[in-house]
């Protein structure tokens, strides 16, 4: 998002689509966050490992799988693009949207959690792989393997024990919700596992103490072949309802063999509040939208415990907010910066919303107020603010910082596509800093035209515009705008 070069040019592209359905100043439908309940989902996001498949996806191919992101996409480009919602209003999709933004997931690591899961990508024609320093096998129902390491790799080693993961979700006492159990396999303390006549899709860990006193460990996932792969009916995951809307959910599933095929629905409000849904034991569940924000999620497990796992967000539409989840701000050094969260309420209850100020290193640092502002900011610096309203439904914001270094050129910060809702207000936001701290830095915006038939683009001078905001109402229709950013005489200084 930075701009480094001396004048620079910030082009603002404006599309507002047609009215239809969408009345001037009609309120904007509420967002959608993916609830926090179940941290199991976060911990990928936040996590330095890779996620080897989607843990939505099945076929015979079993990995372990780590959760999707979830974070909101950070568009990039040279133009910052503004677009009115249309009148059916996008929903956030739980299964998430690609990011480019690093420091927002090195934010709240968790435990990682894994399911074993199968692609959709049908039978692999590989019988055995190895990825990423672990090993994965093939195989047909019944037949029986050796587990064991390539030669010499366990050499010195002692005290070696063998752990089985197998996808069987539960709830524990205090609400938490499990995707796998796990037990040690007792009397297995050699580097070598015999399995005979197996029938079950599982993770297989052995553990040992090499001779320089480390302790180390590799996992081997046998997947027992069923052709098992499942579908999804929703293009969405998240939902917001209106008071007393019901939605289906529901899941295709299909296998060589269907027999035994479970589902197991489960619902919570947070991460300690899951209870297991007795009434819901087929591949469909009918929800009425819940006073509070609610997460169901949805495991399909066939007879030889290949897995996918779904989840489902309803929510009554309350919180309301058109900017960008990300928002990214230039200070020069020692300046200080307050932040603000701009989110409101359909119903009114500003007043009941509840913030929670974080920082990158974990730390919450203030509660109660919609306004925080850091001591000091240093370069690199991410801040989040949790939302939440009354009902449960909650928004994560998150600020990104840049801190020029002394004698470094100017830099821009800046959002460079907007959504809209047709006939509203928006504020297009620039901040700038540089290492020069002396040299004043001026503001000037343009409208931006195209002449479609000439294929040319003309700036149109906006003289009283000289701030580093420009507010624009009652958006109407597609527009471009353009900020000039100068420090010093010309604009080829920085």
């Amino acid at each position: 998002m930075s701009r480094k070069n001396a004048a620079i040019l910030l082009a603002l592209v404006m599309t507002v689509q047609s009215a239809a359905g969408a009345a001037a100043g009609e309120v904007p439908e509420g967002i959608l966050q993916e609830t926090e309940a179940f941290a199991e989902l976060e911990a990928s996001v936040y996590s330095d490992e890779e996620s080897l498949l989607p843990a939505d996806e099945s076929a015979e191919e079993v990995e372990i799988v780590q959760e999707e992101d979830y974070s909101d996409e950070i568009l990039s480009g040279e133009d910052m693009i503004i677009e009115a919602d249309s009148a059916e209003e996008d929903i956030l999709d739980v299964q998430g949207f690609p990011t480019e933004d690093e420091s927002a997931l090195e934010l709240f690591e968790e435990d990682d959690s894994f399911l074993i899961a199968a692609s959709d990508d049908g039978e692999s024609d590989e019988d055995f792989f190895e990825l990423n320093g672990d090993y994965s096998y093939n195989v047909d129902p019944g037949v029986s393997l050796t587990l064991e390491l390539p030669a010499g790799q366990a050499a010195g080693g002692t005290d070696f024990s063998w752990t089985k993961r197998v996808t069987e979700p539960f709830v524990d006492e205090y609400g938490s919700l499990f995707e796998c159990t796990t037990v040690t396999l007792e009397g297995e303390t050699s580097p070598q596992l015999q399995l005979d006549h197996i029938q079950e899709t599982a993770l297989y860990t052995l553990s040992w103490v090499t001779s320089d006193n480390s302790y180390v460990s590799k996992t081997f996932t046998v997947t027992v072949k069923n052709g098992f792969r499942t579908y999804s009916a929703q293009e969405s995951g998240s939902f917001e309802l209106e008071e007393n809307e019901q939605i289906t959910l529901s899941i295709d599933a299909r296998a060589n063999d269907t027999e035994g095929m479970r589902y197991l629905w489960f619902s919570g409000q947070n991460d300690s509040s899951y209870q297991k849904l007795d009434d819901a034991s087929g591949s469909s569940y009918t929800v009425t939208a819940p006073r509070n924000a609610t997460q169901y999620v949805c495991y399909v497990i066939d007879k030889y415990h290949n897995a996918a796992q779904y989840y489902f967000y309803a929510a009554i539409k309350n919180l309301v907010y058109d900017g960008p989840q990300n928002i990214y701000v230039a200070v020069n050094k020692g300046q200080q910066y307050t932040m603000t969260s701009p989110i409101t309420t359909v119903d009114g209850t500003d007043d009941q919303l509840q913030y929670e100020w974080i920082d990158k290193e974990h730390k919450i640092l203030q509660v109660f107020t919609s306004s925080y502002t850091p001591s000091k900011i240093e370069d690199g610096d991410v801040y989040k603010c949790k939302v939440t309203d009354h009902l449960g439904n909650f928004y994560d914001l998150y600020w990104h910082f840049t801190v020029p270094e002394e004698g470094t050129g100017l830099v821009l910060e800046y959002e460079e596509i907007y959504q809209v809702p047709y006939g509203s207000d928006v504020s297009l936001k620039v901040t700038a800093a540089s290492g020069d701290t002396d040299t004043p830095i001026t503001y000037q915006w343009y409208s931006r035209t195209y002449d479609w038939d000439t294929d040319e683009e003309e700036l149109i001078l906006l003289p009283e515009q000289t701030q580093p905001v420009l507010v624009l109402q009652n958006l109407q229709e597609f527009g471009a705008y353009v900020c000039e950013v100068t420090q010093g005489d010309s604009s080829q200084s920085a």
